[in-house]
């Protein structure tokens, strides 16, 4: 009988034994712990039971793509055309009406048309009143328009009214091209060898203009011949590089008519 008891007692001690091992296994998976010097079997079962294991049929994953050895250069947009510039407004410049001016009047002065004239102006109709500005285009028949052969001068009011004298003078009943044109020819002789440096000095010149000799040069300028100037220094030259003008009906200079005729504008007569 106590030898029954001791193996009953043994067996059951086994069964507590293998009880509290299944309970420790279970204990380290539920709920991980630091690892211990005595529990490295149970840990590393724990380690291996947490970490995930593959399926059987799941695809091995694809490898990981290389990068070019030469990458394509992304699309670029094409470029776009570039826009046309918007063509420039005509030449124009200021001017003064003055009384009994009309825009026909004005038309045949300054060699352009009554319809030109209302369509800068932005007119309705063919009314102007003295006293106000008027735009007008700058012509560029009936000769051809090259730069001026003059220095570059500033056209501050000095040198536009000494060079307005001298157009009012030699071409105050010419049309304003002839204006313009007597204005470029002294700019003209600004870079000629033959003639002085200076505006005032190739307007003051002994013996080159006729104005100057007479005392008509001191008359004072009209708003046309104040234009005609300012046009000039702007560099407007209808000339061509002129650099004499007469009138032939009213010199018998035999040397200037010896000179090349490059243009003749109303009554003058522009050469080289």
């Amino acid at each position: 009988m106590g030898v029954l008891r001791w193996r009953l007692a043994g067996a059951g001690s086994r069964w507590l034994l293998a009880f509290l091992a299944v309970v420790t296994v279970l204990s380290g998976v539920l709920i991980p712990t630091r690892p211990t010097s005595s529990t490295p079997v149970l840990t590393a079962l724990a380690v291996r039971i947490n970490r995930p294991q593959p399926a059987a049929d799941a695809p091995p994953a694809p490898p990981a793509a290389k990068a070019p050895a030469h990458p394509t250069p992304a699309a670029t947009a094409p470029n776009p055309s570039p826009a046309r510039p918007a063509p420039a407004p005509p030449a124009t410049f200021g001017y003064q009406i003055q009384p009994g001016d009309t825009l026909w009047s004005l038309a045949q002065q300054f060699h352009t048309t009554v319809s030109a004239l209302m369509q800068i102006n932005h007119l309705t109709g063919s009314l102007i009143v003295a006293g106000e500005q008027l735009q007008i285009p700058i012509a560029l028949n009936p000769a051809p328009t090259l730069p001026s052969r003059g220095l570059p001068v500033a056209a501050n009011p000095q040198r536009i009214l000494l060079l307005a004298h001298l157009v009012q003078a030699e071409a105050g009943n010419q049309p304003f091209l002839g204006r313009v044109a007597v204005a470029a020819v002294a700019l003209n002789r600004l870079k000629h060898p033959g003639f002085p440096k200076t505006l005032r000095g190739v307007i003051f010149q002994p013996g080159q203009f006729d104005s100057v000799s007479n005392g008509s040069f001191y008359q004072m300028p009209d708003p046309r011949s104040l234009a005609a100037a300012e046009m000039a220094l702007a560099g407007w030259d209808p000339t061509g590089g002129a650099l004499y003008f007469y009138n032939p009906s009213l010199t018998d200079d035999p040397w200037i008519r010896t000179r090349p005729v490059v243009v003749q504008i109303g009554d003058q007569r522009f050469c080289r």
